[in-house]
């Protein structure tokens, strides 16, 4: 079965043309059916290459709609792979003992860089108030 023709099932049964599924639009019905079709077509085999391709979407949309929670796994492994804010200037071994200090308080590095810095500030500051 080629991509067209699942396509037109699924207009067919959510009673729209098949121009409205590839469209632009967003109401819901439209993507209630676009995705009843990527889910389809995904399930006759294609690639995602391919679905993208007949439903005139990006890939990264198609993988959304078959994984809900692509985009957020997909943030939480940037995140994991690379040191933000404060920490990335840190040198690994520091870096690598925030992580684990951090993981250990059930918080986040940067809270605890942010955290350590701003104590660090609120010392400076009562220092030279003193002096």
């Amino acid at each position: 079965m080629k991509p067209e023709d699942i396509i037109k099932a699924v207009a067919t049964r959510h009673k729209l043309q098949p121009r409205d599924i590839v469209s632009v639009a967003r109401f819901g019905h439209f993507v209630a059916a676009r995705h009843e079709a990527i889910m389809e077509l995904n399930k006759a085999g294609f690639g995602i290459s391919q679905i993208a391709y007949a439903v005139a979407r990006d890939r990264q949309t198609v993988r959304y709609h078959l994984n809900p929670n692509f985009m957020a796994e997909r943030k939480a492994r940037k995140a994991a792979a690379e040191p933000t804010g404060a920490l990335k200037y840190l040198p690994d071994h520091i870096q690598a003992i925030v992580v684990e200090y951090a993981k250990a308080e059930n918080t986040t590095p940067r809270a605890i860089v942010s955290e350590w810095i701003a104590e660090r500030a609120q010392y400076e500051l009562r220092a030279k108030e003193a002096a």
